[in-house]
């Protein structure tokens, strides 16, 4: 059931995305996109996670990006696309359950 858009829910809606955008893009990320990004572009190369090469994480966020760099190039900037619609998704999914 979709609820109607308040005034005082739609500020902060708004707030969060532009929040997202900023981190996102501007690279206010707190883990090491480097571990990513390598691990991501294993995966296009055809190695498997944790058979292949080690992660301390799940594999979901490797595919993700790789996803990412096989529909925008091989680059920071396509894995940080990935995680702002990642993010957002996240956002606009608790704001339905919300």
């Amino acid at each position: 059931m979709l609820r109607k858009l308040s005034l005082p829910s739609l500020f902060f809606f708004s707030i969060a995305i532009f929040f997202l955008l900023f981190i996102h893009l501007h690279g206010f990320i707190s883990y090491d996109d480097g571990w990513f990004l390598q691990g991501a572009k294993r995966i296009i190369d055809g190695e498997i996670p944790y058979r292949n090469f080690e992660f301390l994480y799940n594999p979901g966020g490797l595919y993700l990006n790789a996803i990412g760099f096989l529909l925008f190039g091989q680059s920071i900037l396509a894995s940080r696309i990935v995680a702002l619609i990642n993010s957002l998704i996240a956002v606009f999914l608790i704001y339905l359950v919300g």
